[in-house]
């Protein structure tokens, strides 16, 4: 009820006293029906807005196609980029030019030739055990395959350009179009679960020190010097984290394109089709789950320590050892910045939007029980205002406070259409 409403000046005027605080109470009780009554013929109103459900419906149809098709208009694409580039990135820090442990045989600490395989005496220095920085060639052999498979799923070998397909899946290409992504997204972040997986599992401590960065590594302050397992550091556990998240984004995606194909982009307020408001509901809601999914995965990125977070953003310029040309795999370009911030502004742009149609759908889902409703309520607020006007020291004029004109030429809707007297 709006301030122009003479009840609400009226209920400052009572006191809480034995006749006057009734009065009060029962001011406050039709002012909440009346307000009840207004936002239930409200989402009536939209319920039987065709236009309103027509233009929602087909905001949420074309979310879920970019969503599902595009590689560029995507928010869960966009952030399985940056998580994988991110999985790439700490392998980089861990593994990649320079290595952050010791492989080889940690009983008679002779080295494995490896490539980037630091000198023993770097172990001594900076761990405090040989068993607590040292891995088996064969463990770490895993792990360095599991990492180019990643980065071959994620950028072409020849072009350099992007390898991944859409969440819709690769497209079947023949030897003229070999440059094409053949890489899907659930086989991507597979191999990146089972890279951090066996990452945590093997439980090989990394020496920080290990890692030249230039403006990173070098700084009087926030350089990382030391040495311990990368379960112990935010910057592995939130990118571990962020991997589940997205595979239950990409599923949730996949399976909503699937309903959003079995919507008709028709509607009215009494659905012809008996699943129509069910269907519009739960397509509305899995679009907002989508977007929380990625949410999620920009706060587990902005909740990462600034000077852990500096480490995976110049991983790529991870310094070898010997200045030899780098080979770990990673891409020689990376923007995580950009990445991660192409995810909150995806988020931004489609979570208000989002939102809005929701709002419809949850409007066509809440048709018939808000037109029960509201009868109930109208009934309530009519029968309480009588009880009111005959009450002592009423000073409000409650007679056909709310009332409900007959139209016999309205559709249905208008056997929904109170209306309340803006001068009571």
């Amino acid at each position: 009820m709006g301030a122009g409403y003479q009840i609400g000046e009226a209920v400052q005027m009572v006191k809480n006293t034995g006749e006057l605080k009734e009065l009060n109470d029962k001011y406050e009780q039709l002012s909440q029906y009346l307000n009840q009554v207004a936002s239930l013929k409200q989402s009536i109103q939209n319920a039987n807005n065709i236009e309103l459900v027509n233009s929602s419906l087909n905001y949420l149809k074309s979310f879920t196609n970019n969503n599902y098709n595009s590689t560029t208009q995507s928010p869960i694409f966009n952030a399985v980029q940056a998580v994988i580039t991110s999985v790439l990135g700490f392998w980089s820090l861990y593994a990649g030019n320079y290595l952050t442990f010791f492989v080889g045989n940690k009983d008679t600490k002779r080295p494995a030739n490896v490539q980037g395989n630091p000198p023993f005496g770097t172990i001594a220095s900076n761990c405090s055990g040989i068993e607590n920085c040292a891995m088996n060639e064969t463990t770490y052999n895993e792990m360095k395959k599991l990492a180019e498979s990643l980065q071959a799923a994620q950028q072409n070998a020849t072009t350099k350009a992007n390898n991944l397909c859409a969440l819709s899946g690769c497209a079947t290409t023949d030897s003229t179009s070999s440059n094409s992504p053949n890489s899907t997204v659930s086989s991507a972040l597979e191999t990146a679960q089972k890279l951090m997986d066996l990452i945590a599992n093997t439980r090989t401590a990394m020496m920080w020190k290990n890692i030249v960065i230039a403006g990173v590594s070098n700084v009087s302050s926030g350089a990382i010097t030391s040495t311990g397992y990368p379960t112990q550091y935010a910057v592995f556990n939130n990118i571990k984290a962020m991997i589940p998240i997205l595979q239950q984004a990409v599923t949730l995606s996949q399976s909503n394109h699937t309903l959003s194909t079995q919507l008709q982009a028709q509607a009215t307020g009494t659905q012809t089709n008996p699943n129509f408001a069910k269907d519009i509901y739960a397509f509305a809601q899995n679009q907002k789950q989508i977007i929380s999914y990625a949410q999620d995965i920009f706060n587990l990125f902005s909740s990462i320590p600034a000077e852990q977070y500096k480490y995976l953003e110049k991983a790529y310029l991870k310094i070898p050892n010997t200045s030899s040309t780098p080979t770990n795999p990673y891409r020689q370009v990376v923007n995580l910045n950009q990445e991660i911030q192409t995810i909150q502004n995806n988020v931004s742009y489609y979570g208000n939007r989002v939102d809005a149609a929701l709002s419809v759908a949850r409007d066509v889902y809440n048709l018939k029980s808000n037109q029960t409703e509201i009868v109930s309520t109208y009934s309530n607020a009519k029968n309480l205002s009588q009880e009111i006007s005959k009450l002592p020291y009423n000073q409000v004029n409650t007679k056909d406070i709310i009332t409900l004109p007959y139209d016999q030429n309205a559709p249905a809707a208008g056997q929904y259409n109170y209306q309340i007297n803006p001068e009571q």
